[in-house]
């Protein structure tokens, strides 16, 4: 933003004013602001599990995801999207705001994958990969922010010691 100061004086008060003196502000008057949208999102594995559908064992994987607006200026038309490699993808969040510092946890989401990522029907080998991409706009800068985060998640997670 540019403005111009004016300053005017007279010599008595309720006088005249005579002194009129102007400064109109220059580009190098302001500092640039700099402002880079910025979004993050993060996918954990919470669990797998097998389940009876309709009279079949199927898996079902269940994710938590992270979302986090790491920037100065709030982030409009927010999209994440869930997308398992053998599932349906989930529209999580579609058109949202998020504000600065802003996290936005979506704890349970849970899909029936129809095949293990290498089609292996061994469980200890068993894995389920899931990408999730978040993207949104800088209110400000109208720069898009995009961001993704996959994770296979195991049917059979290794031995625990003690």
């Amino acid at each position: 933003l540019f403005n111009t100061v004016t300053a005017r004086a007279s010599a008595s008060p309720g006088g005249i004013r005579t002194v009129t003196d102007s400064y109109p502000m220059a580009p190098e008057d302001t500092c640039e602001l700099l402002i880079t949208p910025m979004i993050e999102v993060v996918k954990e594995c919470k669990t797998v599990t097998i389940e009876v559908q309709d009279g079949v064992l199927q898996p079902r994987v269940c994710n938590k995801i992270t979302l986090t607006n790491n920037s100065t200026e709030k982030l409009n038309d927010v999209n994440v999207i869930d997308t398992p490699d053998n599932a349906p993808a989930q529209d999580l969040l579609l058109g949202g705001d998020l504000d600065p510092d802003e996290i936005v946890v979506f704890d349970d989401v849970c899909y029936t994958p129809i095949a293990t990522d290498n089609g292996t029907i061994e469980p200890e080998e068993a894995q389920f990969t899931n990408t999730v991409m978040a993207e949104g706009t800088g209110a400000i800068s109208q720069t898009t922010a995009t961001d993704d985060d996959s994770i296979p998640c195991k049917l059979c997670p290794p031995p625990q010691s003690e």
